[in-house]
């Protein structure tokens, strides 16, 4: 099943709000990569790189509704590491508590 190779990250973001995304991929192999896409709510790809270690992206919201994130890894050879930042504007600006920095470690 491939849900269970991936790491997928659903978020509700405003109309008009700004999305930020920044990712960093670390592991015993500095040769880790993997795959990163970002779906509107309906389904459009807004974002997608292949075969990276990092990477950054930042645009406006063009409708309301459940972003999807996804990190696909390339090859699972030895343990690695995802960094990343996913938010909002309005998270940023007026969330105290926000689970933004957060470190996956794909087996």
């Amino acid at each position: 099943n491939e849900d269970t190779k991936n790491l997928c990250i659903s978020k509700f973001i405003e109309y008009s709000d700004i999305i930020h995304l920044a990712f960093y991929v670390t592991g015993d192999d500095q040769n880790e990569k993997i795959d990163v896409q970002l779906h509107d709510p309906h389904g459009k790809q807004l974002y997608k790189m292949l075969d990276v270690n990092q990477g950054e992206y930042k645009d406006e919201a063009k409708s309301a509704g459940k972003y999807k994130l996804c990190f696909i890894p390339k090859f699972r050879s030895s343990p690695h590491y995802i960094s990343f930042e996913y938010y909002s504007a309005y998270e940023r600006g007026h969330t105290l508590n926000m689970a933004k920095d957060r470190i996956y470690r794909f087996i």
